[in-house]
Parts: structure tokens; sequence; C-alpha cells
């Protein structure tokens, strides 16, 4: 048996791989790596979560503008370092909103709360120069007869983390999280 193979026999044989490689792979398109396949389906879920709790916002939002009568400030006594500002309902009702605003660190902080016509706190959210980086939701059975936990619970943080429990059961929550996937080539 020869140990040198011509250059004719050499080009035949790698011929011959290729075809035989390309024989075993597929002939539809790549497929997408399995993290990339299973996160694809996420994303009309996110959005579809995402809408459900900015429309309960934009609920909260109106709600408070339409019961809103009078507020009250107040400022930090070293030179305004936080303001305060408290919104409450027309006829000396129950607090509506409430705006707590601080500068730490050369960043303005700020938290605010709105609660519904009993007294609950309906949603939160918290500001990092002016950058929303919390937001909680909480909606609660029509009636209240009794105190009562909410019935579903929203959960906002940056990152586009979104986690929503609702009461499936009378004492069990069911917790859903979903997460919005960036572009491969955009940063943080």
């Amino acid at each position: 048996m020869p140990t040198k193979l011509r250059p004719a026999a050499m080009l035949g044989l790698l011929l011959l791989g290729a075809t035989s490689a390309r024989a075993q792979a597929p002939s539809n398109a790549p497929r997408p790596p399995p993290a990339e396949a299973a996160a694809l389906p996420l994303a009309p879920l996110y959005a579809a979560a995402h809408d459900s709790l900015m429309r309960g916002v934009a609920q909260v939002y109106a709600q408070a503008e339409a019961r809103a009568g009078y507020f009250a400030a107040s400022h930090g006594s070293f030179g305004g370092l936080h303001r305060r500002v408290r919104t409450y309902a027309r006829a000396s009702g129950p607090l509506v909103k409430r705006e707590v605003v601080k500068h730490k660190f050369g960043v303005e902080l700020q938290k605010v709360s709105y609660y519904d016509a009993t007294g609950r706190q309906v949603l939160a959210e918290r500001y990092e120069g002016r950058q929303l980086t919390r937001l909680e939701l909480w909606e609660y059975p029509s009636p209240r007869t009794q105190p009562s936990p909410p019935a579903a619970k929203w959960l906002l943080v940056r990152g586009d983390y979104l986690r929503h429990q609702f009461m499936s059961t009378p004492t069990h929550f069911t917790t859903h999280y979903y997460h919005n996937l960036r572009p491969s080539g955009e940063g943080l």
C-alpha cells in the first residue's frame, strides 16, 4: 500500500467527504440556538402583559386625577434636600397621591404612591433621574366589605422584567414572569 497519495486521489477524498457532510446536514435554513428558540414566543407574551399593566396604570392615573381636590407640600429643613407633596380628595377625603423627591449624590430620587377611594395603596412608582426604575400595581376586588389581599399584583423593574401574580384560589397566588429581550447588538 503506497504511503503517498497522488494529488488527484487527495482531491477525490476531499470531495467525497464534503458531499457526505452535506448529505448529513439538513437542507433547510439553519435553526436558531436553543436559548433563542425558547425566547422567541416570549416577546408577544411580554407585550401583552405590559399592555395590560399600562392599561391598569392609566386607569389609576385617571381615577386619581378625578378625585384630586387639594394638596399640601413641605420642604426639608436643610436647604430643600427633599420635598413632599400630598394630594387629597375634594371633600376632606382620604389621601389620593403622595410624592417624595430627594436629591442624593447628584441624582434626583422620586417616589410616587397612589391610593384608591378606600385608602388602599394601588400604585407605587420609583424614579431615578426622572427615569422609571420600579412600578408596582395592586388590583383589589371591587367591593370592600372587609380587609382583603389584592386579587392581582404587578411588578415592573429596570431591565424590562415583569412579574404578574394573581389569586388563582382563595389562598394561593399563581405567578408569571416575563422579560423583554433586547436585540443582540444593543447594550445595557
